[in-house]
């Protein structure tokens, strides 16, 4: 119905200049009932859109916050803070204990100790393990 009218719309408009007065006031009477019989159903189709398209907005935003309370949920602070503190400890113990020299009897390296710390998280799947290990990396490496 609305693809109907528009053409009657463009049609009007291409003809317009060869139009008596009286089939110009014909056209135009038929052109504004179509509009007038068609415009309840578009904008009801128009408002029914709108209102699903704020429908869904409201329902992720709705699925946002429970994944994020799901999330927030999931951490336990003191796990946390005493992975935290180990990798820490782990981290510092790589680095003071140097190796990796000609003198040392062939320990690894700091460099092959801290990647076996990360490694060793990673595989772990403990998310407060890598959480730790990851903010510990981070933190020295940019700060």
């Amino acid at each position: 119905m609305l693809e109907n009218l528009k053409t009657a719309r463009e049609e009007y408009r291409q003809y317009y200049g060869m139009m008596t007065p009286y089939e110009r006031s014909i056209i135009e009477r038929d052109i504004k009932e179509q509009s007038e019989r068609i415009f309840p159903l578009v904008s009801s189709a128009a408002i029914g859109e709108w209102k699903d398209a704020i429908r869904k907005y409201q329902q992720s935003g709705q699925s946002y916050n429970r994944e994020l309370t799901k999330e927030i949920s999931r951490w336990d602070s003191g796990k946390l803070n005493s992975e935290l503190q180990m990798v820490q400890s782990l981290i510092a113990l790589a680095i003071e204990g140097g190796g990796g020299g000609v003198f040392d009897g062939g320990s690894p390296g700091v460099t092959a100790k801290l990647e076996s710390i990360y490694a060793e998280a990673i595989q772990s799947g403990d998310v407060h393990k890598q959480r730790a290990t990851y903010g510990c990396t981070y933190h020295k490496r940019y700060t």
